[in-house]
């Protein structure tokens, strides 16, 4: 009888072991927000990676190559497409199966990794110049696009949540991207994309080594609640301009993975919008160089750049009084006294170990905002250097524009 009493209490606390260990694998991996399993080194041989490559699985209709994911839920993911096109919208549905995935997003070994093993097969990668990616797609797999040479343009729907490790490396034909809302963005996903110029990111999270090259701006967008890791997306990158929205809330420079970085133009329009710099990581051993920093009066980012000695420009506006309005017809004309805007420019001296201020007047421009009742919330209507305006509101609210383009 103890003998048995002993037995069941050591299984009882090996099954809790078992469950905490596996809690803490999950919950060590649900880092950014994924609905595939993790990619996971040491993984490689195992049950699901066998599953994922098994290509008696893959079933051909019309151009597409596809594998069932989910029979109940009836998803599937592309694994290969054979077209001439130049141009190709990926459909919202095969057969009846709803498209989720493009490419393979299985267990791999990271260390192994050879991306163009994993490329979607058949003809697309020597032919499609602009890739649609419908509404419903949560995930672009590992390699997926990779060495799609003449892949000019993609389009993503709000719905990606993951974008793999390689999905687009070398695809030296993208000129931009515009990243949607909250999606993570892995490990090289655009890396060797030499043309890639313009890339705009919505609160993305950003894997290491990312992007790299000549960019002329990253815009940042508050699509978010986290940080923005610049310093961990970027290797090897000369940046002209990085422009961030005002309610971004935090960009990061920490973690470079390559030295001879250089951000030319930071331009924060947020005040509460922090800025960071220097190294979290014991794998970094990158560097940034930066040029001057463009930003709000009393933004949270001006300590950031008296920190590190970086040169920042503030404009500084009077503001906007005596409106007076008349209306003609069906229309209103407003005016208002000119406000001055002067641009500080704060330079620090190294040799004599204090900042210099320099002004410079510039012209001012106003934003104004409209509305027809008295209870409802004004609405944006233009920007103008002007000190007048037509409009169709009753009501109006001019203020002076403090921000950067």
């Amino acid at each position: 009888m103890k003998r048995n009493n002993i037995c069941i209490v050591l299984s009882f606390m090996f099954l809790i072991t078992v469950f905490w260990s596996r809690k803490a694998d999950c919950m060590a991996e649900d880092v950014f927000p994924t609905s595939t399993p993790t990619i996971n080194s040491g993984q490689s041989g195992s049950f699901e990676q066998a599953e994922y490559m098994d290509e008696s699985k893959f079933i051909t209709s019309g151009i597409f190559v596809y594998r069932i994911i989910d029979e109940t839920q009836r998803e599937i993911e592309i694994r290969g497409i054979n077209t001439s096109e130049t141009k190709l919208a990926i459909p919202e549905t095969i057969d009846g199966y709803k498209v989720v995935r493009i490419g393979y997003n299985g267990y791999l070994n990271l260390d192994e990794i050879v991306y163009s093993f994993l490329r979607l097969k058949g003809t697309c990668k020597d032919n499609i110049k602009e890739l649609i990616i419908p509404e419903g797609v949560r995930e672009i797999g590992i390699g997926a696009c990779s060495d799609f040479n003449k892949l000019e343009k993609v389009s993503f729907p709000e719905s990606i949540i993951h974008i793999h490790p390689g999905a687009f490396i070398n695809c030296t034909s993208l000129n931009n991207i515009e990243l949607p809302s909250g999606t993570m963005v892995q490990t090289e996903a655009f890396l060797g994309c030499t043309s890639l110029k313009d890339i705009k990111v919505n609160g993305s999270y950003l894997g290491k080594s990312v992007f790299e090259g000549e960019i002329d701006i990253i815009r940042i967008a508050s699509g978010g609640n986290g940080p923005v890791r610049i310093g961990s997306a970027i290797f090897g990158s000369n940046i002209k301009k990085i422009v961030s929205d005002e309610n971004v809330k935090l960009i990061s420079f920490k973690d470079v993975d390559s030295i001879n970085n250089e951000v030319k133009s930071l331009i924060v329009n947020g005040k509460k919008t922090k800025v960071e710099s220097g190294v979290d990581g014991v794998d970094t051993f990158g560097s940034i160089k930066y040029g001057i920093l463009y930003t709000v009066p009393g933004a949270k980012c001006i300590s950031w750049a008296k920190k590190e000695k970086i040169s920042h420009k503030i404009k500084v506006v009077e503001k906007v009084k005596r409106v007076t309005g008349t209306k003609k017809n069906n229309s209103y004309v407003y005016s208002w006294d000119k406000s001055k805007t002067t641009e500080k420019t704060y330079k620090y001296k190294k040799a004599k170990k204090k900042w210099s201020v320099t002004d410079k007047n510039i012209r001012t421009k106003y934003n104004v905002y409209g509305k027809n009742k008295k209870g409802s919330k004004y609405k944006f209507i233009a920007q103008t250097s002007k000190n007048s305006i037509k409009t169709k509101y009753k009501y109006i609210k001019i203020e002076p524009d403090y921000s950067w383009k």
